[in-house]
């Protein structure tokens, strides 16, 4: 296996970061040649898989045992094969649930089974060899029964041994004493759920314990049953989770997954659990939770996983160091970490695992600190004394007596080198600690051993903490529970700095008396910093808390009573005295508190000793009562980076330096949100000076690499980035006022500096900065010609930065100060148009790389670029930045924090009380569809238009009616249609199609009429309606021709920034409902109307903020409109009304009505539909995988798999051999029966796969099979049918290590020893999940994204591309175990390789040829798309997970390979599939910003003539399953622009026409439409006018008489 990566935010460079080297950095690993035991017959349905102690370790053998070994201790391994039974059988008669031996007696061993709350203790004789002779012991030692459901873990005490805890289903945590078999604690576990894992800290005091919802508990057990501290650990409740106390440091680690299925490490601080210190994300192979396995002495931490090797963290000063990963040479089941006497200290082996293999076979793996005298010198500092559990300790000192005990040091090794005897091997054995001649020690012997271990006890108590700060001793039981809330209750013993920001006023004397000035006060660790405001870069000075003689609070005012005269305050220090005036008295006494903790933490002199209320409990946020400023209470680390930069001095935009200035600087970048700048010595900072700048990093809008060497274009940055960021050695840090930029020696510390900085501004929570530092920036030079007048734009060359829609304008590029800045609310559009309007009136004629900004108000502004190419950047770019940016809070008047918070109030109160949208202003009306269904309210409905339909909800009066308008009126229990006297036939159905939907809707309740002219009774009803009655005194008037069918769709986000919690998502014609998310609210805004859209998963913030745009948006809009209403429409999901779906295009049931007037329809031919525009932007961004394909069941941590092969109408068994092996000529069905944690019935999946090369009797008996087989489970049963190559993530999961194989023919399947080699294309499917095909050597064709595995008898290749990923590699070396004979010799092949001669002669033999592949700069995988006519108009849809069989003959199909996008032709697809998709290609290569316009080539192919770069992006592309008369077709190629300029072509000689090669295209029976018009009249003798003017039969009888027909 390759090694593991490390964790991306670990990876700092050296020369940036001064820090120790860890001394364990140069880790390895070893492995014996040989394995320890093979042949395990291991239950797979076990939950623990392997428990070790320094004498034995167990597995779940066999159904309902554990099998117990020894571990040998020979001098030279000898594998141990077993043939029958374990040396040892435990015999419990049930499924295990879980297992673990005694620290105190290593022959005690606890276990526990899936079907009762009993706890069993063994006694393991000592006389077991390691040879198995089937012994077995039926009947345990002790039981334990207290439990009323199953023991899901067992966790002996750290430092009493006769002290066990047990974690069960009934959700209770019990602690026994063994000794008097009684549960003398039962821990409730909060809201019914279940610990998964439970941990002690250094004496046993407290335990901490993950829950399955996710929430971290830690539990003081003798002080309350119930937990005294609970959080949410942020780790994905659904998936396991694991956590270990970091002893004796205050420190708890856990793992688990995050939201997006990646596994992650998060450390806990105990005595503030708000939220974790440190949060890393791995990377790597494994499946499996991650399981920590903690070395207190050295102190590392060791992760292991199923799957995958070893990680290893350092903790130091309170948080894990990445240290190394190291590789295992084969995969693993379970790993152990051995005790710590294993070890042997001459090879300097720091641990030593136990793993049970994939092969069931276990074996060690040891690590090892190179040293170069290690053999010859006792390496004292690997091996300190450990701690173990106390021997003599009893469970009355800790139950009773209330004892903190703790755990007895030992020496594990002796301090001189251990003079022993070795027999001689050979020099490729591995040879173990403990080496006497003959089988080695027996299990007495070994016993004897460890009491004289025992007897080596340290002088050293236990070890130093890693975090300087943190005291860690504890004197009594009591002591745990007040260390843990120290914090909370009392400041003056608090152990954590505690920090305060906020607004005060600060004393300034001057001539004329006393002024009190408004600064921001933000206090530090070391430091109270002074700024003008929040927003301020960098502060006006600093006050250094070592500095401060006294501090004191004082009275302003006389004393009214109210204690408003409290609010002085007064530091004093050796230079002068700072008096300030806070605004309120707990504003005062919280400044007062939190200086005096820090002051008497640091020793400080002359705080006053003045009663005062002690600090909110609430450590993560304080705000006070009508204030408007806010103090923030949390906790401060150190330097987070720190290293050597330059600083470019540069002036601003008055003076423009040819060359710039940078001056060297020693840079600091701390956890407090500050980067400090000092002199280019580390002697300035180490010696507490202070710094020469300090920079406010909550000032900053933009962090990122920047290109100072060249012409950056927004081409460059619109680009991929890891294309151009492999030599920027420049970074930049934009504000509001200014821009900072710096040079670092090389591009990975430039890198490191941005994603350091980027992550001090998230982690403190910054608002804005967090949200928009990480945003892309477009920037590039442009020059202004004109309009830039009113926005202080002289017309010039800029250099043009626009971050978060904010227009910033330099003189150069290294100008630190903007001469022009437009903020984002004043940008209202851009455009390219060629010409505009002038100030005269006059039109302007633009340059073709000019693009016109618009600002508000009414300004218009002309850039010019460099190029066309850079112009059409600029556009797509701001057009994005333009949605992204558009502040549609601050439009609609809610501009400021406090509107919007107290309209949020007054929403959320009216949704408490049921209170839902009403009329509270003119103009304004909120439409509820059940006062219309109750007669109570009536809605009008328009279709106006003539080319293009526009429907629209208006006001209800007669004014609202047009004369070349349809209208629908809905009263209720009656909908009347109304057809305005020049309206077209188009909107007069389009209207009646309305109606007749919201009847749908009602359940066909209400009645359609019809209000004819001749009616004069219903026309009085009707006109009555709108307030009118008969007659009408005027006409009605023609409509607006300019009625904006524009629709423009927002979304309700999460996010800490005003003015981006609601996002601007959409803006044209009819959107698709599949923008629309049920966890999401969305408004909706058109002409005159709102939508509110609620989903049903949205919570209440969502809802409330919907709500309260609605209102808003509805007044903004009615401001704009001269006359009318507008209408206010509150959606639920599936429940939307009609007027709704009217907006959308892809709602079920609506008429497709042509949209151009002029069609004609005869007969029963169906109206055509006019061919919508091809939305590119939605084909570039990729779609998700189908909820179906990656659904997981409730529970994949255990169940029941059954396999059955279909042959000839009768079921068979998969034999164990042919396990995870699908073969293309069969069927099979897999039935997975598992029982939910949740629920006690029992649920079943029934998978029913069909091989692409089965027949159809077999694929319809797999589906009988299916019933047939679910008709005998008691539960519920899911059927899904799995098609060849779309197999769901699900399935491939269930065969674990063997993987995913499909092969071709039937079984048992063709062998290595046969004539031709076996091969297989290895492709991952799923992340971290891979599946191997067999493929047909005729068919090999060789992808640079994937591997390849080609086995010959003797030997086999496994060929790797370059853009191959670590899951594929691995996963080939394990299908070459699995395929080849013992022996067989496997040899890698890289792409970038020339094919070693041997495997060119072998291919030569078997007449194999590998088509060369295709160069490519990056891993692509490639995408393919549909192009089908079948609904009427051309639709273009992503087809996810594509196999051979998607390629439908009847349609056209895109392939994107990224080196090449293919149009392929079926046989039969129509001529306008052809033409779209080829238009399609060509745009969808023009706007796409991954692809090399230049190098990227556009061909068309057609159907059973793909060339190789088509066919090897197919998974198991084969020529069985292409017709037979099609097989020997040539490959065909043509470049598409050729093509489609055939297609597009109008005219064609007559010679053509009438030749036998007509182009395919064109239509035989109207041949002469494609004629010139001057051969046409020559032909004819007459125009192509008066032809078509005939009749249908006269033109047949002309085509005749002139020959062309």
């Amino acid at each position: 296996m390759d090694q593991l990566s490390a964790p991306s935010n670990l990876k700092k460079s050296p020369s940036s970061i001064i820090q120790n080297a860890s001394k364990y950095k140069n880790i390895f690993s070893s492995t014996p040649t040989k394995t320890l035991y093979t042949h395990l017959k291991i239950d797979g349905t076990a939950t623990t898989k392997l428990k070790c102690n320094e004498l034995f370790f167990s597995v779940p053998f066999g159904t309902g045992s554990i099998g117990v070994f020894p571990i040998p201790r020979t001098s030279v391994v000898e594998t141990i094969k077993i043939e029958s039974s374990a040396p040892l059988l435990l015999l419990h008669g049930r499924q295990l649930q879980d297992y673990e031996f005694s620290p105190l007696e290593p022959t005690i061993i606890a276990s526990s089974t899936r079907s009762d709350g009993v706890v069993r203790l063994w006694k393991i004789p000592t006389d077991i060899s390691t040879h198995p002779v089937g012994r077995e012991i039926d009947a345990a030692t002790i039981y334990l029964a207290a439990h009323e459901r199953k023991v899901e873990l067992i966790k002996f005490h750290p430092t009493v041994g006769n002290i066990l805890a047990t974690s069960s289903a009934d959700s209770t945590i019990r602690l026994w004493d063994i000794e008097h078999m009684q549960d003398r604690l039962a821990l409730t576990c909060p809201n019914d759920t279940v610990a998964q894992s439970i941990s002690f800290d250094y004496c046993g005091d407290m335990v901490t314990a993950i829950t399955s919802a996710g929430v971290l508990v830690v539990y003081d057990p003798r002080a309350s049953t119930d937990p005294v501290y609970t959080t949410q650990a942020d780790h994905v409740a659904s998936k396991p989770c694991r956590t270990c106390w970091l002893a004796p440091d205050p420190t708890v680690v856990t793992t688990g997954f995050n939201k997006q299925s990646a596994r992650e490490i998060a450390v806990w601080d105990t005595r503030s659990l708000q939220k974790p210190i440190q949060v890393l994300e791995t990377t790597g192979t494994g499946v499996g939770v991650l399981q920590p396995f903690w070395d207190p002495a050295l102190p590392l931490v060791y992760f292991g996983s199923k799957g995958e090797g070893i990680r290893v963290y350092e903790l130091m000063e309170g948080t894990l160091k990445y240290v190394n990963a190291v590789k295992v040479e084969k995969q693993a089941t379970a790993v152990e970490l051995l005790p710590k006497p294993l070890c042997d200290s001459r090879k300097c082996e720091i641990a030593r695992f136990l793993r049970l293999g994939t092969d069931n076979a276990v074996e060690t793996t040891s690590i090892h600190v190179p040293r170069v005298d290690g053999e010859k010198t006792f390496q004292a500092d690997l091996y300190p004394p450990i701690p173990i559990v106390n021997p003599a300790a009893s469970s009355h000192q800790w139950f009773d007596a209330g004892d903190s005990i703790e755990p007895m040091m030992v020496d594990v090794v002796a301090p001189e080198p251990v003079q022993v005897t070795v027999i001689s091997a050979p020099d490729d054995e591995d040879v173990l600690k403990f080496q006497t001649k003959g089988s080695g020690p027996t299990v007495e012997e070994l016993l004897l051993q460890r009491k004289d271990t025992l007897r080596r006890q340290s002088t050293q108590i236990r070890r130093a903490p890693t975090a300087k700060s943190h005291p860690i001793s504890r004197s009594s039981s009591g002591a745990s529970l007040s260390a843990l809330g120290s914090t909370q209750s009392e400041p003056s013993q608090a152990t954590t700095t505690v920090y305060l920001d906020g607004t005060i006023d600060i004393e300034r004397r001057g001539w004329f008396g006393t002024v009190w000035e408004r600064h921001y006060l933000s206090l530090k660790k070391s430091r109270l910093y002074v700024g003008l405001d929040q927003d301020a870069e960098m502060p006006l000075y600093f006050i250094p808390l070592a500095s401060i003689r006294k501090l004191d609070v004082f009275s302003l005012g006389p004393d009214r009573g109210d204690g408003s005269h409290h609010l002085g305050l007064v530091i004093e220090t050796s230079e002068r005295v700072w008096r300030f005036k806070a605004g309120s008295k707990p504003e005062r006494d919280m400044w007062f508190n939190t200086l005096t903790s820090l002051l008497t933490v640091q020793g400080s002199l002359g705080v006053s000793s003045a009663p005062l209320p002690s600090l909110p409990k609430k450590e993560s946020q304080t705000r006070l009562a009508n204030r408007s400023s806010t103090l923030v209470v949390g906790n401060r680390e150190g330097a987070s980076l720190i290293g050597n930069i330059q600083c470019l001095i540069s002036s601003g935009p008055s003076s423009r330096p040819s060359k710039p200035t940078w001056t060297a600087r020693f840079a600091v970048l701390d956890e407090e949100g500050l980067l400090h700048l000092y002199p280019p010595d580390i002697k300035a900072y180490t010696e507490n000076k202070p710094p020469l700048e300090s920079f406010n990093l909550s000032a900053a809008i933009s962090v990122r690499l920047a290109d100072l060497s060249s012409d950056t274009t927004p081409l460059d940055l619109l680009a991929d980035s890891q294309i151009h960021t492999s030599n920027l050695t420049c970074f930049q840090i934009n504000t509001t006022k200014r821009k900072l930029l710096f040079r670092s020696r090389n591009a990975h510390e430039a890198a490191n500096w941005v994603l350091q900085i980027r992550r001090v501004v998230v982690s403190k929570g910054f608002v804005p900065a967090k949200e928009i530092v990480s945003d892309d920036v477009l920037e590039g030079w442009v020059e202004v010609k004109s309009g830039g007048e009113r926005v202080k734009l002289a017309p010039r060359r800029y250099w043009l930065e626009v971050i978060d829609g904010t227009f910033y304008y330099f003189d150069e590029r290294t100008s630190t100060s903007a001469s022009s800045v437009i903020p984002a609310s004043a940008f209202d559009d851009i455009s390219n148009d060629e010409a505009i309007a002038s100030t005269s009136g006059a039109h302007q004629i633009l340059d073709t790389a000019s693009f016109v900004l618009h600002f508000i108000p009414d300004v218009t502004c002309i850039h010019v670029t460099s190029s066309i190419d850079k112009r059409n950047a600029w556009v797509d770019g701001l057009s994005r930045i333009r949605m992204a940016s558009y502040d549609l809070l601050g439009r609609i008047g809610l501009n400021t924090d406090n509107i919007l918070r107290d309209d949020m109030a007054k929403a959320k109160a009216d949704e408490q009380r049921g209170v839902d949208l009403k009329d509270e202003a003119d103009r304004v009306e909120f439409v509820d569809e059940k006062r219309i269904e109750r007669g109570e309210q009536k809605v009008l409905i328009g279709v106006y238009g003539k080319v293009k339909l526009v429907i629209s909800g208006i006001h209800c009066n007669v004014r609202s009616l047009k004369a070349d308008g349809a209208f629908v009126l809905d009263t209720g229990m009656t909908i009347y249609h109304w057809n305005g006297p020049a309206s077209s036939r188009v909107c007069r159905a389009r209207a009646m199609d309305v109606a007749t939907r919201i009847r749908k809707l009602r359940a066909n309740r209400p009645r359609v009429l019809l209000v004819e002219p001749d009616d004069k009774e219903l026309m009085t009803v009707f006109f009555n309606h709108l307030g009118a009655s008969l007659p009408i005194q005027s006409p009605f008037p023609p409509s607006d021709g300019n009625i904006s069918a524009l629709i423009r769709v927002f979304k309700i986000v999460d996010s800490d920034l005003r003015r981006r919690k609601v996002k601007f998502i959409y803006q044209g014609g009819s959107p698709s409902r599949k923008m629309l998310e049920s966890e999401k609210v969305f408004i909706v805004l058109a002409a005159s109307e709102v939508f509110l859209w609620i989903g049903c998963k949205a919570g209440s913030e969502e809802r409330a903020l919907g709500s309260v745009v609605a209102r808003r948006a509805a007044r903004w809009i009615r401001d704009s409109l001269n006359e009318g209403a507008v209408l206010v429409r509150k959606e639920y999901e599936e429940r939307e009304s009609a007027i709704w779906k009217e907006k959308f295009i892809d709602y079920e049931g609506s008429l497709p009505i042509s949209m151009r007037i002029d069609v004609e329809t005869k007969g029963n031919i169906a109206p055509a539909l006019e061919q919508p525009p091809i939305s590119i932007p939605s084909l570039l961004a990729r779609s998700p995988l189908p909820a179906h394909l990656i659904a997981l069941p409730e529970t994949t941590q255990c169940g029941r798999l059954s396999i059955y092969r279909v042959e000839n109408f009768v079921r068979h068994p998969i034999p164990t051999a042919l396990q995870g092996q699908f073969f293309r000529s069969e069927s099979y069905v897999s039935l997975y029966s598992y029982r939910p944690p949740t629920s006690g019935v029992e649920k079943c999946i029934s998978y029913f796969w069909q091989g692409g090369l089965s027949s159809v009797t077999q694929k319809g008996t797999s589906a009988l099979m299916t019933i047939e087989l679910s008709d005998g489970i008691a539960g519920d049963v899911q059927h899904i049918r799995v098609v060849e190559g779309k197999e769901p993530k699900h399935l491939c999961l269930l065969f674990g290590e063997l993987g995913f194989v499909i092969r071709l023919g039937s079984p048992p399947g063709k062998q290595v020893a046969e004539t031709d080699p076996l091969i297989f294309d290895i492709r991952e499917c799923y992340e971290g999940i891979c599946k191997a095909i067999e493929t047909e050597s005729a068919d090999l064709t060789l992808n640079s994204n994937h591997c390849y595995l080609i086995l010959f008898p003797a030997i086999s290749y496994i060929w790797t591309g370059q853009h191959s990923l670590l899951s594929e590699r691995t996963f080939a070396e394990q299908v070459a175990q699995r395929y080849c004979v013992k022996g067989t010799k496997h040899i890698p092949v890289k792409e970038s390789d020339i094919l070693p001669k041997a495997l060119q002669d072998l291919l030569g033999q078997h007449h194999i040829s590998i088509r060369p592949t295709t160069s490519l700069d990056r891993r692509y995988l490639a995408r393919l798309f549909s192009c089908s006519s079948g609904s009427g108009v051309v639709q273009i849809e992503e087809i996810p997970l594509f196999v051979q069989e998607d390629l439908d003959p009847n349609i056209v199909h895109i392939l994107d390979t990224f080196s090449t996008i293919f149009v392929r032709f079926g046989t039969s697809a129509k001529v306008n599939e052809k033409i779209i998709g080829m238009e399609t290609a060509l745009q969808y290569l023009e706007q796409s910003t991954l692809h090399d316009k230049q190098r990227t080539a556009l061909l068309v192919t057609f159907a059973h003539q793909e060339p190789a770069d088509f066919t090897r992006h197919f998974y198991g592309w084969t020529r069985q399953k292409i017709p037979k008369d099609k097989r020997d077709l040539p490959k065909k190629t043509r470049p598409l622009p050729e093509v489609l300029a055939e297609y597009n072509r109008e005219t064609y000689p007559l010679e053509v026409l009438l030749s036998e090669h007509l182009p395919e295209h064109l239509d035989p029976t109207k041949l002469e439409m494609y004629l010139s018009e001057e051969d046409f009249e020559a032909l004819f003798k007459m125009q192509k006018g008066e032809y078509v003017s005939l009749q249908p039969w006269k033109r047949e009888k002309v085509k005749k008489q002139v020959g062309v027909f």
